[in-house]
C-alpha cells in the first residue's frame, strides 16, 4: 500500500476569506488582536478564522467545512478516498 505524507499546513481547514463584512467586521478587533497576540502572525489568523466560522453562516458545520476543504485538496482527496464517516462522528454542529 502506497504511504501518502501529509504537511501540517494541509490538514488547517481554510476558511473562505469572502465573508459577509456586513455582519461581523474583524478591521475592528485588529488592535486588540495585535496587543493580544504580538507578532504571533498565526495566532492572529486563527482566532480571526475562527471568529469568521463562528460568526458567518456559510458552513452549517466543521464537516461542511472539512469538505469544502477536501474538495479543493488533491493530497487530502489522495490519503483519505472520499472517507468523511470518522470526521462526521466528530463535526461540530451549531
Amino acid at each position: 500500500m502506497k504511504r501518502t505524507l501529509i504537511q501540517e499546513k494541509e490538514l488547517v481547514l481554510n476558511i473562505s476569506s469572502s465573508y459577509e463584512s456586513k455582519n461581523f467586521r474583524i478591521d475592528k478587533y485588529l488592535d486588540f488582536l495585535d496587543r493580544l497576540c504580538w507578532t504571533r502572525e498565526y495566532q492572529k489568523e486563527a482566532i480571526k478564522s475562527a471568529c469568521i466560522f463562528l460568526l458567518w453562516w456559510r458552513y452549517e458545520n466543521t464537516l461542511s467545512l472539512a469538505k469544502e476543504n477536501y474538495n479543493s485538496n488533491e493530497t487530502l482527496q489522495e490519503k483519505y478516498k472520499n472517507d468523511f464517516s470518522n470526521f462526521e462522528k466528530i463535526a461540530i454542529k451549531r
